[in-house]
């Protein structure tokens, strides 16, 4: 998160190669790119996961609100609501 964002791509990167399915690899992902500025991909990235797991369900779906504000589209990130379920 203070720079080193390459570096920390390329870790994930390795970790989906040996396991494509690691949901916390694939959230990784999505917030590193989010940090980045990369918010398209982010948005992309955090998609996929959206659905699939309830213990990533909601944590995807806030950065993925993150990544739509930050390209100010702000009807589109509220028009996604975060679940929470407990």
């Amino acid at each position: 998160m203070k720079g080193s964002n390459e570096e920390g791509l390329v870790d994930i990167k390795n970790v989906l190669d040996r396991n494509p399915n690691n949901q916390l690899a694939q959230v990784g992902q999505g917030f590193a790119m989010l940090v980045s500025g990369q918010y398209e991909r982010s948005i992309v990235a955090l998609n996929q996961l959206i659905g699939t797991s309830a213990a990533m369900d909601s944590f995807a779906r806030l950065m993925r609100a993150r990544a739509y504000l930050a390209r100010k589209h702000v009807d589109t990130a509220m028009a996604h609501p975060i679940t929470l379920r407990g």
